[in-house]
């Protein structure tokens, strides 16, 4: 014992001895002094040049401006650390203050901007394309433009500066603040509207890097971001099938922790966790084959991610944890295969997709491709165009313990794929909760104010043997392979749709195979599958759900009728679920254990024939329950 104790004292004194903390002082630092907290760097890139393995990078308060490019990678307990010093707000932002401004005609203020001042990333020249992208019609650029930290509305013309919102936008609040540029080989000319604000003596800024905190290359492992404000990068669009770049970007790599942030106002997306970089975009290709579709090509990348070394012992496996994403285009989170093996929790996503002036098929709080045994849980996620988006090669995924609420369009779309995945323990408030065209899903105990319902889309997309990256077959997806077990199906009146009748699950009594249903309860239009047993129905009955906000409080509010009971339920464990049906695989923890779904939202213990519905406890009446809390 002796000697294991000598060894392990040594093995820390030798950590302790290589190991160094570096300190960066924006008021008072210099990129030539040490770096000790008596003589800080400036600038964070000086110390990220620096750093390797175990060491750690104290930012003292103050803004920064820069893109952190960092030079080294850590290693699996012993990572890099960037972190804001403690109690100091530390501002990481991808703009510039920009002053000079001179006023025209209708309000309108202009200024005239060398190209030389954005380098070789002109981000007010930049057009945005790439697959599933929708210009509306328009062309888009990454750079916007911020008074007071508050992003103005891009316009595509001087004419549209003044005058009317235009449909997308004209629910929002500020829409007559809006900016425009034109480019060309000299300068970019920037016009905007500020309303009655003075952009002289107010604080108005540019995005102009196209990221906060991205490496240059693969092989940056165990990065920690703690503690930072993160915001107006010009982020671009980020499709599945091209390197994708948010504020920040783990890029095709592996072990990031990204905690206690602050991230938002972009044009596209918070961070990325993927993917790999490729050349597959058509203006890039030696040889374009413009038959090709965006979803050929998305199946090429599949292959071609195996081939740079997609698998758990190279990729993935982040934590993003305890942040506050919003005010961002596309995304507060995405990845495409790069966020497998990923644990996203405790995070607050909101207004996401907010100004409306583009379209594509990527909008959402989160949206992952091939999030292979990846949980996502306790978020508090709202006022999105979809809540979370779990797309093609959902295997082994876990959502659990989510207040879903106030998305534009769903709570949770489950897109072509064939599990196993889990949805269990959710509170999903929006007027509609689950849209998929997958199989092997499981959702058992969540509350649903709104309904479920299925698209017919079919396409031949990809499974993988359990746990790993090895492709067992393609097959078109379908979604009777799924299983509903002890959920609340809460159906309110004001819903402002209309399904013929077929709230719940009974538009899946026809469906061949049959799915599994068991122990739900149905109020008000809500009804179950023809062949189900152990349900409720409470017909007629408005539960009145809905998710309030007081203060840090968040808080589910739901009536239950004088009479209100349990339906007969068990507790569901792994073996109750079976197997996913074209994987062949079973319903378990991404290490191969077995769950057993024996405690509620709240953390609460289960009894033996627990309650439908994602919380123990629930009382007829109106029922107040405390459901998240912001940090």
């Amino acid at each position: 014992m002796k000697k294991i104790l000598t060894l392990i004292l040594c093995a820390f004194l030798a950590h302790s001895a290589f190991s160094k903390e570096y300190f960066v002082s924006q008021a008072i630092g210099d990129d030539k002094n040490k770096g000790t907290q008596k003589s800080p760097f400036k600038t964070i890139q000086r110390a990220a040049d620096i750093a390797v393995a175990g060491d750690i990078i104290t930012v003292a308060e103050g803004v920064y401006r820069e893109k952190i490019v960092p030079k080294n990678g850590g290693k699996e307990g012993k990572p890099i650390v960037y972190q804001a010093a403690k109690d100091a707000k530390v501002e990481i932002k991808g703009s510039e203050v920009i002053k000079g401004w001179v006023k025209q005609d209708d309000n309108i203020w202009k200024v005239v901007i060398p190209n030389e001042f954005f380098g070789d990333f002109n981000s007010f020249k930049i057009i945005m394309k790439a697959d599933w992208f929708e210009a509306r019609g328009r062309d888009h650029h990454p750079g916007e433009v911020f008074l007071n930290n508050k992003a103005l509305y891009d316009k595509e013309s001087i004419e549209k500066l003044t005058g009317n919102a235009v449909e997308q936008q004209k629910h929002l609040p500020d829409n007559h603040l809006r900016w425009t540029s034109t480019s060309d080989d000299k300068e970019t000319i920037i016009y905007a509207v500020f309303g009655d604000a003075d952009p002289n003596k107010e604080l108005v800024e540019i995005s102009v890097r196209p990221s906060c905190f991205c490496p240059d290359k693969e092989g940056i492992n165990y990065i920690t971001i703690r503690g930072f404000e993160i915001s107006q990068a010009a982020s671009e669009w980020a499709p599945p099938t091209q390197e994708q770049i948010g504020m920040i970007a783990a890029r095709w790599n592996k072990g990031w922790v990204i905690e206690n942030n602050i991230i938002s106002n972009t044009k596209c997306n918070g961070i990325t966790l993927g993917k790999y970089s490729d050349y597959l975009h058509l203006d890039e290709l030696p040889y374009p084959n413009t038959a090709k579709n965006d979803y050929s090509r998305y199946i090429e990348c599949v292959f071609r991610a195996i081939k740079y070394g997609w698998n758990k012992e190279n990729i993935g496996s982040h934590i993003v944890r305890n942040n506050k994403i919003f005010n961002c285009g596309q995304t507060a989170i995405c990845g495409s295969m790069g966020a497998s093996w990923s644990i996203i929790e405790n995070n607050e996503i909101f207004n996401i997709y907010r100004f409306k002036e583009y379209f594509g098929a990527e909008m959402a709080g989160i949206k992952f491709h091939a999030a292979l045994d990846t949980i996502i849980r306790n978020n508090y996620i709202h006022h999105t165009n979809i809540n979370i988006w779990l797309d093609w090669m959902t295997q082994g995924t876990q959502v659990v313990n989510n207040v879903l609420t106030e998305s534009g369009h769903i709570d949770l779309f489950v897109e072509v794929s064939h599990g196993p995945y889990l949805v269990a323990n959710n509170i999903m408030g929006s007027r509609e909760n689950v849209l998929y065209n997958s199989g092997g899903g499981a959702y058992v105990h969540n509350v649903l104010a709104g309904f479920t319902t299925t698209t017919t889309d079919q396409r031949f997309t990809p499974y993988f043997f359990a746990h790993g990256t090895q492709v067992a077959g393609f097959i078109p997806t379908e979604f009777a392979d799924n299983r509903y077990l002890n959920n609340m199906f809460a159906t309110r009146n004001n819903l402002n749709i209309t399904q013929n009748g077929n709230y719940g699950l009974s538009r899946y009594s026809e469906i061949k195979p049959q799915i599994m249903a068991k122990g739900n309860i149905y109020l008000n239009m809500s009804r179950p599958v023809k062949f189900e047993t152990g349900h409720l129905i409470y017909d007629g009955f408005d539960s009145d759900m809905k998710i309030v906000e007081e203060g840090k409080d968040i808080f589910l509010m739901i009536t239950l009728p004088d009479d209100f009971k349990n339906s007969e339920t068990e507790i569901v464990k792994s073996e109750d679920l079976g197997i996913a049906y074209y994987p062949e695989a079973p319903f378990v923890n991404p290490d191969g254990s077995s769950y057993k779904i024996d405690k509620d939202f709240l953390g609460n213990p289960r009894p033996a024939h627990p309650a439908a519905g994602a919380l123990e406890g629930l009382k007829p009446g109106l029922n107040k329950i405390k459901v998240w809390e912001r940090k």
